[in-house]
């Protein structure tokens, strides 16, 4: 399950995956960057905050996923990922290298300043 919350109308969204991750989930992440851009604001930066990652319910939503960051990337500027899990410097690290967004990792203490790094 995935909660979208917008942040800062048209520019920041927030996201908290809690139990596995489903291709609807992603489906209404889809919907909710579209929807936005839609509405003529530029969804910028997007805070995931994710005490864990709990996976993919099946290859279907990991294969969703994928897609919807090829699809996104290059429309987003930064990516705040809030977690103590020790994927996040990893998804750092790999997300820098290979997609066309400033993304960082931010332990859980740091929300925010997380929540700060994404409104510069």
């Amino acid at each position: 399950m995935l909660t979208i919350h917008l942040m800062e109308p048209g520019t920041i969204l927030a996201l908290h995956p809690h139990g596995v991750i489903e291709e609807g989930d992603i489906d209404r992440l889809r919907k909710a960057l579209e929807d936005q851009a839609e509405a003529g604001h530029a969804v910028r930066g997007l805070l995931v905050n994710a005490a864990q990652f709990p996976g993919y319910a099946d290859v279907s939503a990991l294969m969703a996923h994928v897609g919807l960051i090829r699809e996104f990337h290059r429309r987003l500027a930064k990516v705040a990922l809030v977690t103590d899990a020790g994927f996040g410097p990893v998804a750092e690290t790999l997300g820098r290298a290979m997609l066309a967004v400033d993304m960082r990792h931010f332990p859980a203490a740091r929300l925010a300043e997380a929540e700060a790094w994404l409104r510069e």
